[in-house]
């Protein structure tokens, strides 16, 4: 069961981020923001996506652009259009507005697994998730944001691959920032030491004597 839903995600995590897709939010002087069915205020409405809400934006010069969203309805996943000028990507934001929607998106994840409400839309958030931290912290350096990452990867989505790419990126991108939040982590350390040995590339700065010191903290762990 687990092997088909990561073969189902991992699908849908190809779909959300490829295809000239990026991810993005709604305007900082918007609250809320309709989805129509077609490109302009007369087509009828699908959804609405809230402040700091994560969709998927279709690159184009057109003035409505294509949205994909993390919710679903009775046809399936939404996919509407919302005019270019309501839309902020994520790339553009500052730090602290990713550090923003970094918290949001985590308690939202915590709070729904723990209301027994770990469905599709969950694991669709856990993308979005996954893909701002691993930019944030490359660009940031924040460990507190790793901390976070780190805790739902190790218990919740173990079975997942995106995780584990993230935790390898991370690593690769601020290695040392990562030895330092890894020894300050006990419950579930050996998913985290898994992730890095087995797929770390070995062309990084200083490979040997990285995983010479991640096989210490898997020895004494």
């Amino acid at each position: 069961m687990k092997s088909i839903c990561c073969i189902i995600l991992t699908f849908i995590s190809t779909f959300l981020f490829g295809q000239n897709r990026e991810s993005a939010i709604i305007s900082d002087n918007d609250s809320i923001e309709i989805v129509r069915s077609g490109k302009g205020i007369e087509f009828d409405s699908l959804s609405f996506i809230n402040k700091n809400e994560i969709f998927y934006v279709e690159d184009s010069e057109e003035k409505w652009l294509k949205v994909i969203l993390s919710k679903f309805n009775s046809s399936g996943q939404i996919i509407g259009f919302i005019h270019s000028s309501k839309i902020q990507k994520i790339n553009e934001c500052s730090l602290n507005k990713k550090a923003e929607i970094l918290n949001l998106l985590h308690a939202k994840i915590t709070s729904n697994i723990k209301d027994s409400l770990a469905d599709l839309e969950t694991e669709l958030l856990y993308y979005s998730y996954c893909e701002l931290t691993e930019k944030y912290f490359c660009e940031s350096g924040d460990v507190n944001i790793l901390k976070d990452f780190f805790k739902l990867r190790v218990s919740i989505f173990q079975a997942l691959e995106i995780p584990s790419s993230v935790v390898v990126s991370c690593f690769s991108c601020k290695p040392e920032l990562v030895l330092k939040t890894l020894k300050s982590i006990r419950t579930g350390l050996e998913y985290l030491i898994s992730d890095i040995i087995s797929f770390t590339p070995d062309n990084i700065e200083n490979y040997e004597e990285l995983m010479i010191e991640i096989k210490a903290l898997e020895k004494d762990n």
